[in-house]
C-alpha cells in the first residue's frame, strides 16, 4: 500500500479545440499541471484520457513532484459536437475493509461477500459460539482459516485466539468520459470499461 495521501493518476486529459489547438493537463515540456477549470467547454471538439508513458511520468515527477503511474492502457477519447456538454471527471474512492490472518499458517483472507475485493481468497466458513461476558452470553462469529482449516472455536480468551481481524484500505480511481450523445463510460485504472 502506498504512503501517499492520493492515488497516483493513471491517465491525463487532453482538451482539443478547433484549428488544431489543444490544452493538456500536464504541459509536455515543463510538466506543470493545468487546472481542469481552464478547459474552454464552448470551444471543445474532442477530449481524451491518455495513459502516462514512463518518460512522461518521470518528467512530471522531476518538474513538479507529482507521482503518476505509467501504463500500456488504451487511449479513451470522444468527439464533442457543437453545443454538447462534456462529461469528464476523475473519481477517487477509498474502501475500508476487514481481513483475517491465521497465526498458525500465515494465510490472509476476507470473510463473506460484502467486502471490497483486494486479491485475497474469500471464505464463507464460520462457526458461531456463545462467549460469557459478565452475567450474559454474547454471540461470536469465528472465522475458519481457508489455508489450514484452523478455527478458534474452543478458545474463550481473546489472547488465546490465533485468527485475528485487521483493517485494510483499498483506493480506486475511475475516469469518467462521455458527452450528451455518447453514453458516459467508466474507465478503471487497469483500462477496463464499465457503463454508468
Amino acid at each position: 500500500m502506498s504512503d501517499l495521501d492520493y492515488a497516483p493518476p493513471v491517465y491525463w486529459w487532453l482538451a482539443e479545440y478547433a484549428g488544431g489547438e489543444a490544452l493538456p493537463q500536464f504541459d509536455p515540456e515543463s510538466g506543470c499541471e493545468n487546472p481542469y477549470a481552464s478547459v474552454d467547454q464552448r470551444r471543445l471538439v474532442g477530449f481524451g484520457w491518455y495513459p502516462f508513458t514512463a518518460e512522461f511520468s518521470e518528467r512530471i515527477y522531476h518538474k513538479t513532484g507529482i507521482i503518476t503511474t505509467p501504463s500500456s492502457n488504451s487511449i479513451h477519447r470522444v468527439e464533442v459536437l457543437p453545443g454538447e456538454r462534456l462529461r469528464a471527471s476523475r473519481r477517487n474512492t477509498v474502501h475500508v475493509y476487514t481481513y483475517y490472518r491465521c497465526e498458525v499458517c500465515g494465510c490472509e483472507w476476507q470473510l463473506g461477500v460484502k467486502e471490497p475485493r483486494v486479491g485475497l481468497p474469500v471464505s464463507e466458513e464460520v462457526y458461531e459460539e456463545q462467549i460469557p461476558q459478565g452475567d450474559k452470553m454474547i454471540r461470536w462469529v469465528n472465522a475458519v482459516c481457508p489455508g489450514c482449516g484452523y478455527h478458534d472455536v474452543n478458545e474463550i480468551g481473546r489472547e488465546a485466539k490465533r485468527i485475528r481481524a485487521y483493517m485494510g484500505m483499498k483506493r480506486e480511481t475511475e475516469y469518467l468520459l462521455g458527452t450528451d450523445s455518447v453514453p458516459t463510460q467508466i474507465i478503471r485504472e487497469d483500462g477496463s470499461i464499465g457503463e454508468r
